[in-house]
């Protein structure tokens, strides 16, 4: 499941897919080699994990500090994407297991539906919001704020689900 730098092609086939890469880049980034420096820095960073589920999805934990990590989420069309919401709770109750994972955190850009209604679906919860932070074709968009916590976690059985 955990990807190493040998995984960097499928790391950087998945990020740089049409159904993916319009929606995690901002203005800063618009060409298709920003996707593979991407690749190349989650894979390399110490303590990231990126977790491949399913072959074309990508659960990416980067820390923040030892207990909260910062989740990204990446699924191609098709297949792996009708398995997100189970594929996520599977790559955090091995983040849960692996790590001393506490809390996990994501940005989503508020122009994003599809990454809002997902982070709802697998349980997370608005905690605030950064504004003016993420610029999609011209437009200044705020970044909200989405987390949820092992006590949330076991207490409402959402890894258990799967």
């Amino acid at each position: 499941m955990r990807c190493n730098f040998s995984d960097i092609n499928d790391v950087y086939r998945i990020l740089s897919d049409d159904s993916v890469f319009y929606h995690i880049v901002d203005d800063s980034k618009k060409n298709p080699e920003s996707a593979l420096m991407l690749a190349h820095n989650l894979i390399t960073t110490i303590n990231t994990y990126v977790l491949r589920p399913r072959k074309d999805s990508l659960f990416i934990f980067t820390p923040v500090n030892h207990i909260t990590y910062e989740m990204h989420v990446a699924t191609i069309d098709g297949e792996a994407r009708k398995h997100a919401v189970e594929d996520a709770r599977k790559a955090v109750a091995w983040m849960l297991e692996n790590t001393k994972a506490y809390k996990f955190i994501g940005m989503v850009p508020a122009c994003n539906r599809r990454a809002l209604v997902f982070a709802g679906m697998c349980g997370l919860k608005k905690e605030g919001c950064i504004t003016n932070t993420f610029m999609k074709d011209g437009v200044l968009y705020d970044n909200l704020v989405f987390g949820i916590d092992r006590e949330y976690i076991e207490e409402n059985g959402l890894c258990r689900q799967i």
